[in-house]
């Protein structure tokens, strides 16, 4: 199975993918999309998976100003730190959760925190490029309807100058921490499903770090587009951990990642 990462809605997806190529679905909606693969035994239901991103937003306020962090979540904080990050994640998993005990395996709901956490900045970047979009196209309409054309010149500077104060706010892009979010998907997705990426700087970084990959019909992948390269590694190494983390089992076994090529 085909699972593309990191961007987890099918407007950010590239062209080019293999067929029946899934999205990841950390659980935030109440039932997953036609083509979104929701991994079972998520420890947080829809409802709670909402709540803790609500807390986490509220949370990140005591990191950072009340910007990105207070409309984005924990994102940049996860990519700072990322053991503090997983202290973060775990007394917010605990909450919401209500598994108060230490002893339970705490990293399927932190897992889960980070990838709700990536698929919400998705979600507002969406939103506010439709509302930028959907301006522009107001105010399109609204020059054309006073007579001005789009070459007029100096009248129509000012018509600009005069609606630029009233654009929506301007969200980037997503960029991703590719060691938390690589992490937190291997920690809840089957052993079968392989990642799909159109992203290259990854693969730059595993090559310098000695994983060679392989053509991905060598690597048993006749499905992927011709140019494509297939990474195996355990997890820990394809996050960029320096070494294996002994308490955390599920970054242990090996996953396979296929970049595919740029021209896909």
């Amino acid at each position: 199975m085909f699972v593309y990462f990191p961007a987890m809605h099918a407007a950010l997806l590239p062209q080019g993918l293999p067929p029946g190529t899934r999205l990841l679905d950390p659980g935030y909606l109440d039932e997953p999309g036609p083509d979104a693969f929701r991994p079972r035994g998520l420890p947080l239901g829809p409802a709670a998976a909402r709540n803790l991103v609500r807390d986490s937003l509220q949370f990140g306020e005591q990191f950072k100003g009340p910007g990105d962090l207070a409309a984005y979540g924990l994102q940049e904080a996860l990519a700072e730190k990322r053991e503090t990050a997983w202290d973060i994640k775990a007394e917010l998993a605990r909450r919401v959760s209500g598994a108060a005990d230490d002893s339970v395996d705490q990293a399927p709901a932190q897992a889960q925190l980070a990838l709700l956490l990536a698929w919400f900045y998705e979600e507002r970047f969406l939103e506010m490029e439709g509302i930028e979009q959907n301006l522009a196209a107001s105010w399109q309409r609204f020059g054309e309807s006073l007579g001005v054309e789009p070459d007029e010149g100096l009248e129509s500077e000012e018509l600009d100058r005069a609606v630029s104060g009233l654009a929506a706010p301007v969200v980037g892009r997503p960029e991703y921490s590719w060691g938390v979010l690589l992490e937190a998907a291997a920690t809840l997705l089957p052993a079968e499903a392989v990642l799909v990426t159109a992203e290259t700087g990854p693969a730059e970084g595993w090559r310098e770090a000695g994983i060679s990959p392989q053509a991905a019909r060598d690597a048993g992948f006749p499905d992927l587009p011709a140019g494509s390269r297939v990474f195996r590694a355990p997890v820990w190494r394809l996050s960029g951990r320096r070494k294996a983390p002994a308490d955390r089992p599920a970054l242990l076994r090996e996953l396979a990642v296929a970049v595919l090529p740029a021209e896909a």
